[in-house]
């Protein structure tokens, strides 16, 4: 019988292949559990970008309806004007947006935020605004369309304002015999500002003339400045208010010793009214002129319909003065001038007096004169009006001029 003889490399080799086929599947099974891992962070990192995607679309749209509240506020205000100005609130089909105000000087801080639908998502955006249709003269105290003269006779007489004076044309402040004028704020002119008989030069007549605790022409003032414009007031709007109700006169009128507590805030008279006695008004007056023989006495107005009627207007001639007015806050204005015209006149406002077109003149003897500036805002200026400064440039309304994103 042969016998078998095995060679001793046999049983190897045969090992050998099974190890590869070993082998080879523990590869394959490390890279499926790679790949399952890969295709598994894959998928987390593509869930992930959705998500960042997602917010920040979401995130985009809580801005977007910030910024639409920012833009709702800028039409609210170019539309009603700065007394309108009040925190509220709006909505779209993503959301919704809320907007709060903060007065920052002559500028406004709106802050809108904006909340996406359902998500809790919000972003909050503010603007600061500017050129809030406030007419430059109404940040002045008293400012006259042509000159201002202010002048204090006697002892015991003075010419007080507490607050800042212009003119297109002169200003001219004296004061004699133990009078005394103290103006406790800036003086321009865009002609110039004569303090005493001579210009630019010490005289016995403005010894006791004073802006800011200086005399004997020492004080700064502004001369050469710029023209300022003065508001338009919509006297149709006032009309058609209070047509057809007792606060309606149809031709001149006086009032003497009247109490007038008008139901909308103001009376409208189409001519001249007349002032007598010891007349008081709550709120204001409209007329084509204005003259007060009495005493007027005036006290705000604050009706929730109506709260913005407190001024005195004479929009076609002059306020002319003749014995006193007592302004608690008001707007005193005359398309002319505005005059006292008696001796011993007594002029006392809380607020702003203008004089568009013509002269503002306290010059009679023992004439007593006290203001304090009071920015005092009608809803009803003509809001859509350019007010030109007289050399061409126009106020550009209401503005945003910086963005916080």
């Amino acid at each position: 019988m042969r016998s078998s003889i095995k060679h001793p490399e046999s049983n190897r080799t045969l090992l050998s292949g099974r190890g590869r086929k070993g082998f080879v599947m523990m590869m394959v099974m490390a890279f499926v559990l790679l790949m399952s891992m890969a295709v598994l962070s894959f998928s987390v990192m593509i869930k992930n970008d959705m998500t960042l995607i997602a917010r920040a679309k979401t995130g985009q749209q809580a801005r977007n309806l910030a910024e639409a509240g920012i833009y709702h506020s800028l039409a609210k205000l170019r539309n009603s004007g700065i007394p309108s100005r009040a925190d509220f609130s709006g909505s779209l089909d993503t959301g919704t947006y809320e907007v709060t105000y903060v007065a920052v000087g002559g500028r406004i801080l709106v802050t809108s935020k904006g909340t996406v639908g359902g998500t809790g998502v919000s972003r909050t955006v503010s603007a600061e605004l500017t050129g809030t249709r406030v007419p430059p003269a109404l940040t002045k105290m008293f400012a006259g369309g042509s000159n201002i003269k202010a002048r204090a006779t006697v002892e015991g007489s003075s010419i007080t304002v507490v607050g800042d004076i212009h003119a297109n044309r002169d200003v001219e402040l004296r004061a004699l015999g133990g009078g005394v004028v103290d103006i406790q704020g800036d003086v321009d002119a865009v002609g110039i500002v004569r303090e005493g008989a001579k210009h630019d030069e010490p005289d016995e007549l403005d010894d006791n003339v004073f802006i800011n605790g200086i005399n004997n022409d020492e004080a700064p003032v502004g001369e050469g400045v710029r023209r300022i414009a003065f508001p338009v007031f919509d006297y149709a709007k006032y009309e058609q208010q209070v047509r057809n109700t007792a606060d309606h006169y149809s031709g001149n009128h006086t009032f003497n010793n009247a109490n007038l507590t008008p139901s909308k805030g103001f009376i409208y008279v189409e001519g001249r009214a007349t002032i007598r006695g010891d007349t008081s008004i709550k709120g204001g007056i409209v007329a084509d002129e204005i003259t007060i023989h009495g005493t007027l006495t005036q006290t705000p107005h604050s009706g929730a319909i109506y709260p913005t009627r407190n001024f005195i207007l004479a929009k076609s001639g002059e306020i002319s003065i003749f014995d006193g007015i007592d302004v608690s806050e008001a707007i005193v204005y005359a398309r002319t001038d505005i005059r006292t015209r008696a001796a011993g006149t007594n002029v006392k406002i809380n607020g702003i007096i203008l004089a568009e077109t013509g002269d503002m003149s306290f010059w009679n003897v023992q004439t007593n004169v006290e203001y304090t500036y009071q920015l005092t805002y009608p809803s009803d200026l003509d809001l859509d009006f350019d007010y030109d400064d007289g050399e061409g440039t126009p106020d550009e309304g209401v503005r945003i001029v910086n963005w916080t994103r």
